[in-house]
């Protein structure tokens, strides 16, 4: 206990250690709560450093009789750090949360750094960390490191969220941040947050900074990640899970600003309020689905941003689509929709290896157009089967090559019956089209002759007409079906 006396130091750390006990700071008046009458003399115990580290090595800390409107009691200086260290293991209760250590508000209050408060450190992890409401927006950052899980008490009353009021917020857990019917409800700037085990589940209040010095990941454990924010979410870091775990990112107003690859083992949804925006190293890559929606605003996919999934992708939203390059796995499909406005090719790079989007069915719809005239504003594609719909403006796009599709969307035709007498039998000269495609895709239908009028694209690629599209057409030849490419283009 230290009762009316100060420890203090100017540049050297100082270290308490109270074994299994509790540290005490008190009144030397003997006064042991707030509510009793305060003794204004400076008697009271205090902790300070002028430009060091306080570090705690203590199973509990008890202030009495702190008054938050004078000199905070534990003061570290020089934007050093006050760090608590329980025994392994000890739980951890904050604001009015119940724990083993347990720090209320007036002694949350007492504490004054413009460093870091922390709980734990990596090799000495305190136990379940249990929050209510509690406040350490007046110091510049909070850590907590956990052998255990990390959550608030909010289910008990889910109509009024307890927050977590912070500057930076580092949570390091064994066994998840939050869950899925009650995330961790935060009110900071940024946040890293990591686990070996289990999900992370957080709702921020406002806008959020995800990353500040590491990729937040639910690491090997296939955990998922679910962060809703209020305002604009950035991702500063990596998202990452593996195994089948979801990565779902919402901001509820603001964009969600994509800088840095989401990468899931399971699905990923992208949902933006005013927008999604990707730079080039914004990639997002899911073992299955990727959905990304905006309530307003664009899908902005930089030059150099690929999104790849094992399963289908869906980007809708309620103005442009603007590409960089979507891939995903044999018979799946990619479906693209600008609501209320253009979709759009934003790379530079055109042709073979420069797709926009691959894949065995495309669907792209769009109010205002699909890409532009032109080898630099088309669509590059390659795919097995595409469908288009626009309001107004037209239908832009280059094939590269044609996917072979296990399993075609297009219905099979009506089988016949064989030819019997004076019925020709099918045309042997027409190549069988069932056997591998080694080189690239079968044409199995000629151009037909250029007519009078009709532009060469080879020597006037300016006469394209605007209403440029390239379809996939199947051929059926009574019990045999032939898929070629056809290219419109030349005919208006």
């Amino acid at each position: 206990m230290i009762s009316g006396a100060t420890v203090a130091s100017a540049n050297g750390k100082i270290r308490l250690a109270t074994g299994s006990g509790a540290l005490i700071l008190e009144d030397a008046s003997g006064a042991s709560r707030r509510d009793d009458v305060y003794d204004a003399s400076p008697t009271r115990g205090v902790i300070r450093t002028d430009n060091a580290d306080i570090e705690l090595a203590v199973n509990d800390l008890i202030i009495h009789d702190n008054d938050p409107d004078e000199t905070a009691q534990i003061r570290a200086g020089g934007g050093k750090d006050i760090v608590f260290l329980p025994t392994v293991g000890r739980s951890v209760g904050l604001g009015g949360a119940a724990g083993g250590f347990q720090l209320d508000d007036s002694e949350i209050a007492a504490l004054e750094t413009s460093g870091r408060i922390r709980f734990g450190a990596p090799n000495k992890r305190v136990g379940e960390v249990r929050i209510d409401t509690a406040d350490f927006s007046a110091v510049g950052g909070l850590e907590l490191f956990s052998n255990a899980s990390i959550g608030d008490t909010g289910a008990a009353n889910p109509s009024a969220p307890n927050q977590l009021q912070a500057g930076t917020l580092r949570l390091d857990a064994g066994t998840g941040v939050g869950d899925g019917s009650n995330p961790l409800n935060t009110a900071v700037t940024s946040i890293d947050a990591q686990t070996t085990g289990g999900g992370i589940f957080i709702d921020e209040i406002d806008a959020v900074q995800l990353g500040n010095t590491a990729p937040v990941t639910t690491g090997s454990g296939g955990g998922a990640i679910e962060i809703t924010a209020g305002g604009t979410m950035t991702l500063a870091q990596a998202v990452t899970t593996t195994g089948g775990g979801l990565i779902s990112l919402t901001t509820t107003a603001g964009n969600l600003q994509v800088d840095h690859a989401v990468t899931a083992g399971g699905s990923v949804v992208l949902t933006g309020d005013t927008g999604i925006t990707h730079t080039a190293a914004g990639d997002v890559t899911s073992g299955g689905t990727i959905t990304a929606t905006t309530t307003t605003g664009d899908i902005a996919m930089a030059d150099g941003t690929v999104y790849s999934a094992g399963g289908d992708v869906i980007l809708t939203a309620a103005n442009d689509v603007k590409l960089g390059r979507v891939e995903t796995g044999t018979d799946n499909t990619i479906r693209v929709t600008a609501t209320g406005g253009a979709i759009s090719d934003n790379t530079a790079g055109e042709g073979a290896g420069n797709e926009n989007l691959v894949c065995c069915n495309i669907i792209l719809t769009a109010a205002n157009g699909i890409g532009g005239p032109g080898e630099a504003a088309d669509i590059d594609v390659t795919a097995g089967n595409i469908e288009t719909a626009t309001g107004s403006g037209g239908v832009y796009l280059a094939e590269t090559d044609t996917l072979q599709c296990r399993e075609s969307t297009v219905p099979p035709p009506p089988v016949l019956p064989p030819p019997g007498p004076g019925t020709p039998g099918p045309d042997t000269t027409v190549p069988d089209p069932t056997g591998p495609d080694v080189t690239g895709p079968d044409v199995l239908v000629s151009e037909p002759p250029r007519s009078e009028g009709i532009p060469d694209k080879a020597t006037e690629p300016e006469k394209i007409p605007n209403d440029t599209i390239v379809l996939q057409v199947l051929l059926y030849s009574r019990n045999q079906r032939f898929q070629a490419r056809v290219d419109t283009r030349y005919f208006r």
